[in-house]
C-alpha cells in the first residue's frame, strides 16, 4: 500500500531538503516529489491612472432627503 505525506519545505542543496514539520520515520525507500510554487510578478502601480474618471456630483455634502428627519 502506498501512503501519502505532504508537507511543506525548501530546497537548500542537491542533497538537503530542509522540511517545516516532523515526518513518520519509516525504514524503506521513498520517493520525493518537489513542486515549485512560482511567485506572482507584482505590477508596479502608476499614479493617476484614474485620473478623471471618478466624479462627484455638486450636491455631494447637501442633506439627504431620507434623514431629514433625524437631522432636526
Amino acid at each position: 500500500m502506498e501512503h501519502a505525506i505532504i508537507t511543506k519545505g525548501r530546497l537548500e542543496s542537491s542533497r538537503m531538503i530542509l522540511l517545516d514539520e516532523d515526518i513518520p520515520y519509516i525504514e524503506d525507500s521513498f520517493q520525493v516529489i518537489i513542486i515549485k510554487k512560482e511567485k506572482k510578478k507584482r505590477v508596479k502601480r502608476k499614479a493617476g491612472t484614474l485620473k478623471n474618471m471618478i466624479h462627484m456630483s455638486s450636491d455631494f455634502d447637501e442633506p439627504l432627503e431620507d434623514f431629514k428627519e433625524y437631522m432636526e
